[in-house]
């Protein structure tokens, strides 16, 4: 038998260990992480309420201003297995399994098997866990997507390398306009990530590549332009951390960032030095990756004021995988020489230290979508609270931003009186479901729980809980 034939297989074993080894630590970790929800994972469940398509699209559009690819996925997903605070978060965690494999995939097409395994690796030990694994947002999606057009420009390059007079077969500008079109059905800003791998091209190829540019942009726009034409883009209430706050809070919370600036600066230095002893497709394919780290992260970060700036920084997570692909680079340097087989489990080490991320810490975020909610769709709000203390700590944004005023106050902790104003509103506004929020850390919220469907979305302080209509 081929001896490469073996190695090969027997690095695909070595993959499918680490994946079904990391599946069952991530499900582990899953079941036995907090309810607590954050606030746009708030934004997921309401719209998983929705009776229909229709609806789905519809006020996901409005209320959360993303393309719908991902809430209709969860919408059949959710159709199947139901609705609770662990079963949202499931797709999150397959989807990052079929990352992590694809980021194995990307590392091989660069440089080699060997390559692709520790990118893998690395990924699997630095992304930020539980933001993004566990996450019941678009991001791992946009992720996933993300990585499948890393893979598909890199055939592009490939070919175009390989073959520089002949015209790019349909089939693999096909993969490319599909896997791009994901990225940007799975939300707005994939469109970065699309027109910087466009640019990386036309900076590449210039004039030899036009056509097959105009193609796959007009398919874009043919195939994405009419959702642009219906979407109604909306700024929410919501808290909008500084820059690098967010990068430590939610990128670089589990490691060393500065550390890891150095590994990247000491790989690229490295692979600049020895650039003559690769081939031409593993130059461009490595160049392709620091592009897809830098240029991303500058454009977001110099068009925020004027652009973007009621959005937060955290679709900057398509600049990821190409961060790791650099540290890979760095220690696949260092296994060749033996010697610095110490100084990797050293550094593995640091990097696999993580912090503990509070992903409810920013109490606002609760109470504004809560209030932006109450304004979209009219739903009730019950306060189980002492008015002093609602005067003294929320009141500005009630004032600020709550339109409907539909808010009742429960001063005491009388569990009858709440239920029965529960079923009061549920008569006057014959709603599916309503707002209940305790400022409180006094109240026992299972009293009710016993009597109606409640969804925990925070336990902490303050709480914050969707009642469900008793059928």
């Amino acid at each position: 038998m081929n001896k490469n034939y073996i190695k090969q297989t027997t690095y695909y074993i070595i993959v499918l260990i680490i994946l079904l080894f990391t599946s069952i630590v991530l499900f582990h970790n899953l079941l036995n992480s907090p309810l607590n929800l954050d606030v746009d994972e708030l934004f997921t469940i309401n719209i998983l309420y929705s009776n229909n398509l229709y609806d789905v699209i519809k006020f996901g559009n409005i209320l959360d201003n993303h393309p719908p690819l991902y809430h209709l996925i969860m919408y059949f997903f959710t159709k199947c297995f139901g609705i609770s605070e662990y079963i949202i978060k499931i797709p999150s965690v397959i989807f990052a399994i079929i990352s992590f494999y694809l980021v194995f995939l990307l590392g091989k097409k660069i440089h080699s098997p060997i390559y692709g395994l520790t990118s893998l690796i690395i990924t699997i030990v630095l992304i930020p866990k539980p933001w993004i694994v566990f996450y019941a947002r678009g991001y791992i999606l946009l992720l996933l997507f993300s990585i499948l057009t890393m893979i598909n420009l890199i055939n592009i390059i490939n070919f175009k390398i390989q073959n520089p007079n002949k015209v790019i077969p349909f089939k693999i500008i096909f993969y490319f306009i599909i896997s791009s079109l994901m990225c940007v059905y799975t939300h707005y800003f994939g469109c970065i990530l699309v027109f910087c791998e466009l640019l990386f091209l036309f900076i590449v190829f210039h004039k030899q590549i036009i056509k097959e540019i105009i193609i796959i942009v007009t398919s874009l726009t043919l195939l994405f332009g009419p959702w642009l034409l219906i979407s109604h883009p909306n700024k929410t209430p919501t808290s909008n951390p500084v820059f690098t706050d967010w990068l430590n809070w939610c990128v670089f919370a589990n490691y060393n960032v500065y550390l890891l600036l150095l590994i990247i600066i000491v790989g690229i230095l490295y692979y600049i030095y020895n650039i003559k002893t690769y081939k031409k497709e593993q130059n461009y394919a490595f160049f392709l990756v620091v592009f897809l780290f830098v240029f991303p992260f500058s454009l977001i970060y110099m068009i925020d004021k004027f652009i973007i700036n009621c959005y937060q920084h955290k679709y900057l997570i398509i600049s990821l995988i190409p961060f790791y692909i650099l540290i890979a680079n760095t220690f696949v340097i260092l296994f060749k020489n033996k010697i610095n087989l110490i100084l990797i489990l050293l550094i593995f080490c640091l990097l696999s230290a993580q912090k503990n991320i509070d992903i409810c810490e920013s109490n606002n975020y609760l109470l504004n979508f809560m209030i932006n909610n109450h304004n979209k769709h009219n739903k009730s709000i019950i306060i189980i609270d002492n008015y002093d203390k609602f005067i003294r700590q929320y009141k500005y944004h009630f004032d600020k931003y709550c339109v409907n005023k539909d808010i009742t106050f429960i001063n005491n902790f009388d569990t009858k009186q709440i239920i029965e104003a529960i079923d009061n509103k549920f008569r006057e506004k014959n709603d599916e479901y309503i707002w209940l929020f305790d400022t409180t850390s006094v109240y026992n919220i299972e009293q009710i729980s016993n009597n109606k469907e409640i969804t925990i979305f925070n336990k902490e302080f303050p709480s914050l809980y969707l009642v469900k209509k008793s059928i």
